[in-house]
């Protein structure tokens, strides 16, 4: 009779639930605090990326691509980047490339220390042929 009232019986709370909560928590404030900042790396990325496309086979005036890089990172919400710190050198006829190099600085609700992220975002990009 002991035996199946054990099995029926709700686990008690030890130091292995405490544990396992604990790693649930944290595992949920690190995703909230940096997941955010990865997906807007991904978004810079693409946006230099389109801006060195569009030196290299569009409009070699890197002054209108400066600007419109610029109105896309606005647009997109990311203001700690801007179109000056983006780099772009052409190699030869047929290649670039574009890099940028910024920080972002991550506030802790516990305000010991903050955690600063540098993200480095390099292409290299091959002039395209146009098929008529």
């Amino acid at each position: 009779m002991t035996d199946r009232r054990r099995r029926n019986q709700a686990g008690k709370f030890n130091i292995l639930t405490l544990l396992v909560l604990l790693g649930i928590a944290t595992g949920g404030y690190l995703g909230y605090k940096f997941i955010p900042i990865y997906i807007e790396k991904s978004r810079i990325s693409r946006l230099v990326k389109q801006a060195g496309n569009q030196w290299m086979n569009v409009d070699p005036n890197l002054e209108k691509v400066r600007a419109e890089l610029q109105r896309n990172l606005t647009d997109g919400g990311i203001t700690y980047v801007t179109a000056n710190d983006v780099n772009i050198a052409q190699i030869n006829n047929e290649q670039a490339e574009v890099w940028v190099d910024y920080k972002v600085k991550v506030k802790h609700f516990w305000k010991i220390k903050s955690t600063r992220l540098k993200f480095k975002i390099h292409h290299k990009i091959k002039r395209t042929l146009a098929t008529e």
